[in-house]
Parts: structure tokens; C-alpha cells; sequence
């Protein structure tokens, strides 16, 4: 009588068990596409900036004018913004002179990644190591920042 009763709670409880818990917030069933538009490279060129290079013509170069509540230390702080993503590229110009002056500028780059804190909904930083020797850090910001 004991071994039966015993086996039917054991059953009773595996079935109780087996059902599909319900979740509040169900996850996506897949990833969200991107449909990037057809692009053509247009060349970047203003005078006050010592680089060359290429971006989407659906990008739009707008000057920065602020850092940290004053001018940029340099004139070639610029953005490409995305309108149609909603989103920006910032682009940061400095001259290193030495190593010291190699320091601040990364402090300023986790300086600023950090003030992002209060508004971004996520930030991963990661290495970037090329074959060559040369490696870097990069962050992606998400969210309101």
C-alpha cells in the first residue's frame, strides 16, 4: 500500500512538474534584420582633420563642438550621423606625443565610456588585436547614450 501510494505521488509530481513554465517577458522567436541601403563611398576630406578616408553616402558628417562643456581640444572631433538607424559614430582626433600624453587619452576614452553609465542600456568593451602587433580597446554603447 505504501509502494503505491509512493509511486503515485512520484507520478503526480513528474507530471506537476513537466509543464511549460510561463514566462512574463517571452524572448524573441528570432533576430531583428538589418536592411542596410545600397551604399557609395564617399570620401572624407576636410581641412581640418590629417585623415582620408571613405564612409556610406547614407552617413552625415556633423562637427563636434562640445567636450565635457568646452571646445574639443582639436577641430577634427567630428560624428557621422546615421539618420535613418538613429545612431552616430563619434570620431575623436589627438596627436600622441609621448607616452604620458598616450595615458590621458585613454583615460579620457574610459572617462567618457563611463559617463555613458547613466544613460546606455549596455556597454561591452572588447580587445581588438591585429596580426601586425597593434591592438586597441573598443566599446558598443546601446541604448539612449
Amino acid at each position: 500500500m505504501n509502494i503505491k501510494l509512493l509511486i503515485g505521488s512520484l507520478t503526480l509530481t513528474f507530471l506537476i512538474s513537466c509543464q511549460e513554465e510561463s514566462l512574463q517577458n517571452p524572448k524573441p522567436r528570432a533576430y531583428p534584420r538589418f536592411e542596410f541601403p545600397d551604399r557609395n563611398y564617399v570620401p572624407f576630406l576636410e581641412s581640418d582633420c590629417p585623415l582620408q578616408f571613405e564612409y556610406p553616402d547614407y552617413m552625415v558628417p556633423v562637427k563636434d563642438t562640445t567636450y565635457f562643456d568646452q571646445a574639443p581640444p582639436h577641430p577634427c572631433w567630428f560624428d557621422l550621423h546615421m539618420p535613418g538607424f538613429n545612431a552616430d559614430l563619434h570620431c575623436t582626433y589627438s596627436s600622441v606625443r609621448g607616452y604620458g600624453e598616450f595615458q590621458t587619452l585613454v583615460q579620457d576614452a574610459f572617462r567618457l565610456t563611463n559617463e555613458q553609465n547613466k544613460r546606455a542600456s549596455f556597454i561591452e568593451d572588447f580587445k581588438i588585436q591585429r596580426p601586425n602587433g597593434i591592438s586597441g580597446m573598443a566599446f558598443n554603447l546601446e541604448g539612449p547614450s
